[in-house]
């Protein structure tokens, strides 16, 4: 720790000679943030040309103990030249903030958080001694595919971080900087001195000292309310109890495989739920504090001593520094009107000037936030995952792009977005993202063949769960019309006799004439005609009186699109909220909660035609923020209505606004 805070600070820059005299820096060091510290300096160097400086690696030493911030100049401007002085102002940033400067459009398939970590630095020219993992304790499983929409790799990787709990901070030397990953509180440093607190005039004397430290409290008292906790509670017991159960297998090795892929999701969930919670926690609490000590950077934990509250005399764990100096003394020997203009362009200082013991002028100050260190570190949500709203265009991949892993996997197609680049030299066996089929009796998506454009949306705008909803434009899933007798298909016959209670489906593009013993009838595309007994009866499709219009009940099944067994005795509730998300639950009013219960033995909701008339009423204010939440999942209701409903049942609802 530094014993004289009020050493010059200086700033080394690689290559360079020049005389330069810094008068001003502010900065902000923050856990899982890139830093960036703007520093105004002044030069009696005439040649000196900014802009040459950019991309140079600087060490800012803010103390005699060689304590202080290295990175990369990555912007440097002249703001002022007088009569043999030059005022110049750089921003001083870590080799990390490369990865923001392209957004882009990308899949990600079977790697895992820490692995996609480590793809987006080395593809930007991070060696392996720029950064490094160290206690990394969790389980983090390979994902089946991972979509980067819209953002840099600086967001995603951020957002990986944030997903699974991962935090990351640096360490510096006058020569370098490292980025450390880690899960586990233990990775955090310690400093080697405690920090004394003296309060008041006291608190600006030649030893670093913490001049205040406290715990700032919310004002705001959340109200109880046992429905929404019983909410919670219940979803949660139900998802426990309907957990799948292990069965025995004839074949060993499979049955042990299959057993530890089961383990480890379970223990993956269970890490991501004790993690959400202990965010959770660290958002609660809010200790703040401001010093003279210069060198202090985020992730070390700081003992503190001689506070008169008993409670705060602990190690704490610095989650966020803001650095503030001016050394207005180096202006000495500066033509008087220079240093006027140049004291002019300096930034205005925040709030600065009202805490005890700072000197306007000559002072350090840093203002912190800090955390208990016996609490484990999880970084908020700041960066999340980006939402794809409406329809996309793609196109179908063969299904022998489907690696054996994905083998098992039911309803789903390879697709190729529009915006996925294509190389003549990618590998023959390269990873598509898959997509669920949307059931569809009228065009049915699953026996498209490859290569065929089709129309993908996105449950719950997730980026990684695409559906695919139809082909686009005029398809033919197969040549010639397909025949189904019981399920069964067959050869298109000319003659068909059907017995008692037997089912015949058949699927064309085309119009269809269908003659039987007494009856003629015609079907088109948009009419059906039946010609017998010497009559003839067009039926076309009319639109509901919009009086009449109700929409129907709504149905729960293990597999979108209304397939798969019904979900049978299922706790769910319809709530009004803007973000999706389980753990948002325990934060609702009573009055989100618009309608709740469990399904019938066939999965439907259970919605009487009073309830379904408000539902659509309550859909049409708010379409986008209503939810079928059961247990497990969290579904849009715009979404389900797209993937569940014909487009028959979807004009009825929309018909029946007024």
């Amino acid at each position: 720790m530094c014993n004289d805070p009020q050493m010059p600070v200086t700033l080394a820059i690689a290559d360079s000679q020049m005389d330069l005299r810094v008068i001003r820096f502010t900065g902000l060091d923050a856990l899982n943030e890139v830093y960036s510290f703007d520093i105004d300096l002044i030069s009696t160097d005439a040649a000196l040309d900014p802009s040459n400086l950019i991309g140079r690696s600087a060490f800012l030493s803010m103390c005699s103990c060689g304590q202080g911030i290295h990175g990369l100049i990555q912007h440097a401007i002249e703001i002022y030249t007088g009569r043999g002085v030059k005022h110049c102002r750089l921003v001083l940033m870590p080799a990390l903030q490369t990865l923001a400067l392209h957004v882009r459009r990308r899949a990600y398939h079977e790697m895992s958080a820490p692995q996609l970590i480590v793809q987006l630095l080395e593809s930007h020219g991070l060696d392996t001694d720029a950064y490094r993992f160290e206690h990394m304790t969790g389980v983090y499983p390979l994902r089946a595919v991972c979509i980067q929409y819209d953002e840099s790799d600086l967001h995603l990787l951020q957002r990986l971080c944030e997903e699974e709990g991962i935090h990351f901070r640096f360490e510096h030397t006058p020569d370098r900087h490292v980025l450390v990953f880690s899960d586990d509180p233990v990775s955090f440093p310690e400093q080697q001195a405690p920090m004394h607190f003296r309060a008041g005039q006291d608190s600006h004397t030649h030893s670093p000292t913490l001049a205040h430290f406290a715990e700032q409290r919310s004002a705001r008292i959340p109200r109880p309310d046992r429905r929404r906790l019983m909410a919670s509670t219940r979803l949660c017991k139900n998802i426990e109890r309907r957990r799948p159960h292990d069965a025995g297998a004839t074949n060993d090795s499979e049955a042990h495989a299959s057993q530890r892929t089961t383990d480890q999701t379970a223990v993956w969930r269970q890490q991501r739920s004790a993690r959400q919670l202990e965010r959770l926690r660290c958002e609660q609490r809010d200790f703040r504090g401001y010093s003279h000590q210069p060198g202090l950077c985020s992730g070390e934990i700081m003992q503190v001593l001689d506070h008169p509250e008993p409670l705060l005399n602990d190690q704490w764990l610095l989650i966020e520094v803001r650095h503030a100096s001016r050394q207005l003394q180096a202006l000495e020997g500066v033509d008087p009107h220079d240093i006027a203009a140049i004291i002019d362009a300096l930034p205005t200082e925040e709030d600065w000037s009202s805490h005890v013991g700072y000197k306007p002028g000559t002072a350090y100050m840093n203002r912190m936030k800090m955390m208990p260190w016996a609490m484990a570190f999880r970084p908020s949500i700041k960066h999340p995952k980006p939402k794809i709203y409406g329809l996309h265009s793609a196109t179908l991949m063969p299904q022998a792009l489907v690696v054996e892993a994905d083998a098992d996997v039911q309803g789903l197609r390879p697709i190729r977005f529009d915006w996925q680049k294509t190389s003549v030299s990618s590998p023959p066996l390269e990873r598509w993202p898959l997509a669920q089929v949307m059931c569809s009796d009228a065009r049915p998506v699953a026996r498209l063949r490859a290569g065929t454009r089709v129309v993908v949306a996105h449950l719950d705008n997730d980026p990684d769960r695409p559906v695919i909803c139809g082909p686009l434009g005029k398809t033919s899933p197969t040549p010639g019309t397909q025949v189904h007798l019981e399920g069964i298909a067959i050869e298109s016959p000319v003659y068909v006799h059907l017995r008692s209670g037997q089912q015949l489906r058949i699927e064309s593009d085309e119009g269809l004439k269908i003659t039987g013993g007494q009856t003629e009838p015609k079907l088109m595309a948009h009419s059906i005609s039946v010609l017998g007994n010497a009559t003839r009866q067009v039926i076309s499709p009319q639109v509901p009186d919009r009086m009449d219009t109700a929409i129907g009940d709504l149905r729960l099944t293990r597999l979108p699109g209304l397939q798969g067994e019904p979900l049978a005795g299922r706790i769910w509730y319809i709530v009004r909220m803007r973000e999706p998300g389980l753990h948002h639950l325990a934060r609702l009013e009573a009055e989100h909660f618009l309608f709740d219960g469990t399904t019938d033995d066939l999965g439907y909701l259970g919605l009487c035609e009073t309830d379904r008339k408000r539902l659509a009423e309550e859909y049409r204010k708010t379409p986008h923020h209503l939810w079928l939440v059961h247990p497990g999942e969290c579904v849009a209701l715009h979404a389900y209505f797209q993937q569940n409903w014909t487009q028959q049942q979807r004009d009825a609802l929309t018909l029946s606004r007024p």
